[in-house]
């Protein structure tokens, strides 16, 4: 394979992981603010219940909820905790950033013809270092990504061979 084929190839993989990277950085995000809403919630109503009460004399009912909701409140917030949604969502929103950066220096040799074996092998060892510290993809997000890659964007899923503009689109 040529260069300007290794390379494409490469926008191809580099784009495919971005985009993957970046929908797990969504659901990570999205399941840790879920997780932590819940926790405010049943921490307030577990606080406002305990004052009430004290007011009053709780039925066995009232005691039974409050003691309930404060379970529920301790485990969403240990399970916020153990699952580490804030800390694996930020570490994806990152591998995201550097595969689109990858990917646009790639487009960048591809546009402006200047491909070495030199370069092209400094893309690579970046890409290498990068793969080697990356967290782990779902399966699921890494197909879905790649169909999205197909459909979304068919200048990076299959270029035109002497197609020297870099490729422009959407964002998942």
């Amino acid at each position: 394979m040529d260069s300007r084929g290794l390379l494409n190839q490469r926008v191809k993989s580099y784009e495919i992981k971005r985009a993957a990277h970046a929908r797990t950085f969504d659901s990570q995000d999205r399941k840790g603010r879920t997780l932590g809403l819940a926790v405010v919630i049943l921490t307030t109503v577990v606080g406002t219940s305990v004052f009430t009460s004290l007011n009053n004399d709780p039925s066995l009912a009232a005691t039974l909820t409050v003691a309930i909701l404060s379970i529920l409140a301790a485990v969403a917030a240990a399970t916020k905790e153990y699952m580490g949604y804030d800390k694996r969502s930020i570490e994806h929103r990152q591998a995201a950033a550097d595969f689109g950066r990858l990917r646009n220096d790639a487009q960048e040799m591809l546009a402006s013809g200047k491909i070495t074996a030199e370069s092209v092998k400094t893309l690579g060892d970046a890409a290498e270092s990068l793969d080697e510290r990356e967290p782990a993809l779902p399966k699921k997000a890494y197909q879905e990504a790649e169909s999205w890659v197909k459909e979304q964007r068919p200048e990076i899923w299959a270029p035109e061979p002497d197609d020297t503009s870099p490729p422009g689109g959407r964002r998942p």
